[in-house]
């Protein structure tokens, strides 16, 4: 890492080269003007590790008072703060081209074949099947467009009413896919993936018509994913450029570093042929910071600086590495004993040795602190002993 401490007290993040303040980051904070630390390390909730039938998490949303996680496995709820999951009775069959949203106060999910609804309950009349045609091994991105829904269709948009009644289809041409959809006030931004390996576009669409509005060149051969971001929406393509859509103009906000190697492919390898190295939902804007969860294994080359997991762009520092995966797990259990330096847990606890763990209450049990991190040594799938360290738990000293 290169780096010089700024006149201004603000850090910059710019990974085009060693030229500038922050040349390259990993799991770094930069929330306060003149600070840049350590970001605190992030927590397994869930996975497949937990239960085998959750795969990649595609899409959650807030819907009935509980969170609703859509991977292409399963469906799954749960709430906060204990982050109980639950794995949904008679959901229809997903995949790694589905997506999920609230639309018409249902919860909404594209399958591989059509759109399915849900409104809460625990009976297999509660999910229903829409019966809105859809192209098979393709992507199906869904953005809620007023009083309708918008869904990605090979090379088309359907735009489907409230009674799930086609109102109107945009028709791209061939070469085409759409691979990422929102809405922002009064138009339809269609991210697509060009089939030829050529340039892609966001085509922007009023739904009036059969023909969209206007389009926007990206230079990449892939828009991953789109984010509503001011008056328009961010993008983040298969360039690794993050950029938004400025008329027909792409403007860039920051590359990733794989953006300033050219012979270095970042696509989509590993089976992610439909979803690339940026799942649809992959990217979220709050206020004007824009999050992204990134798999940043290249495809080509080697790029040790291209970390997979979150990412942030503040247009004041510039994009920088905000936290990598983690595998220490949140476990909640109100029932835990101690015996000795054993607890025991009331459930399997799903622990593996080495991992951290933190009480948030200890109500009747002694011996631990609250917000003190302990590592983990496995005893039994009930039973866990805790250290101070690592290294304690390699020494033994519990």
């Amino acid at each position: 890492m290169y780096m010089k401490i700024p006149s201004n007290k603000q850090w910059t993040q710019d990974n085009s080269g060693d030229v500038g303040i922050l040349r390259s980051t990993t799991n770094m904070a930069m929330d306060t003007i003149g600070k840049a630390t350590l970001a605190r390390k992030v927590i397994n909730v869930t996975g497949s590790r937990s239960d085998s039938d959750f795969g990649y998490p595609i899409a959650i949303t807030y819907f009935n008072n509980k969170y609703v996680c859509l991977t292409n496995q399963e469906i799954f709820t749960f709430n906060l703060p204990t982050y109980s999951i639950t794995d949904l009775t008679y959901d229809p069959a997903v995949g790694l081209n589905s997506d999920a949203l609230v639309f018409n106060d249902l919860y909404t999910v594209s399958t591989d074949t059509s759109v399915y609804t849900w409104n809460g309950g625990t009976f297999s009349g509660d999910w229903v099947n829409r019966s809105v045609t859809l192209t098979t091994n393709v992507p199906h991105p869904m953005a809620v467009f007023g009083i309708q829904c918008a869904i990605g269709n090979g090379n088309t948009v359907k735009l489907i009413s409230n009674a799930y009644a086609l109102n109107q289809t945009l028709t791209l041409p061939t070469e085409y896919q759409v691979t990422t959809i929102r809405a922002v006030n009064n138009y339809i931004y269609i991210g697509t993936k060009n089939l030829n390996g050529d340039n892609a576009k966001i085509f922007v669409w009023s739904g009036d018509s059969t023909a969209f509005d206007y389009e926007c060149e990206v230079g990449a051969s892939w828009v991953f994913s789109l984010t509503p971001y001011l008056s328009t929406v961010a993008a983040i393509t298969s360039q690794g450029q993050l950029g938004i859509v400025n008329g027909t103009t792409f403007q860039e906000l920051a590359g990733f570093p794989v953006y300033y190697k050219p012979h270095v492919r970042w696509q989509g390898a590993g089976g992610l042929t439909l979803n690339g190295k940026v799942f649809n939902r992959g990217m979220c804007t709050v206020g004007n910071t824009i999050y992204l969860n990134i798999e940043g294994d290249v495809d080509s080359g080697f790029m040790p600086e291209m970390q997979s997991g979150i990412w942030v762009y503040d247009p004041a520092i510039g994009l920088y590495h905000r936290a990598s995966a983690s595998y220490d797990t949140l476990v909640t259990d109100s029932s835990l004993t101690r015996s000795g330096d054993v607890l025991t847990t009331s459930a399997s606890h799903q622990l593996k040795t080495g991992d951290a763990v933190v009480f948030s209450s200890i109500s009747g049990l002694t011996g631990v602190s609250t917000s003190t991190k302990y590592f983990v040594t496995v005893v039994s799938a009930t039973e866990i002993k805790l250290s101070q360290s690592r290294k304690g738990v390699q020494l033994q000293n519990y």
